[in-house]
């Protein structure tokens, strides 16, 4: 639910308050389009026409950051022409084959570091094998 998600997010930290303050800048839309697409669910397959943007809606749009690791996402506001950055997350769109690569080992990476900071191999294996066991 997602005003259960709204009030789960604690806002001292800086990716969890932008977070939030993104959320509740589309909590009105988003809603309205749950109820839709619920409705159209109901009824049954949503067709092409159905998907609009509303001329005051905002959405993502990526921005390009040469080298920069730091996740970052701009919303654009389609009446007005300004946007605002939020350093929550990162949109990447990879125009080659080394950016496609460079983004496989950042994920591979990630993944070894999460299989070591967040699985104990010697108890792995221990569960394994049955000699622990799990409560």
């Amino acid at each position: 639910d997602f005003d259960i998600l709204l009030t789960s997010l604690d806002s001292r930290g800086i990716r969890e308050s932008h977070l939030r303050l993104m959320l509740q800048k589309i909590e009105k839309s988003f809603k309205e389009n749950v109820r839709k697409n619920t409705q159209y669910a109901k009824i049954g397959s949503i067709g092409e026409g159905s998907i609009k943007i509303e001329a005051n809606e905002k959405f993502p749009m990526p921005e390009r950051h040469s080298g920069s690791d730091s996740p970052s996402s701009t919303l654009h506001d389609l009446n007005s022409g300004t946007s605002e950055t939020s350093s929550s997350f990162k949109i990447e769109l990879w125009e080659s084959e080394n950016e496609k690569k460079a983004a496989l080992r950042r994920y591979q990476d990630f993944q070894k570091w999460m299989w070591k900071e967040c699985y104990n191999s010697s108890i792995l294996c221990a569960m394994k094998f049955g000699h622990v066991s799990v409560k």
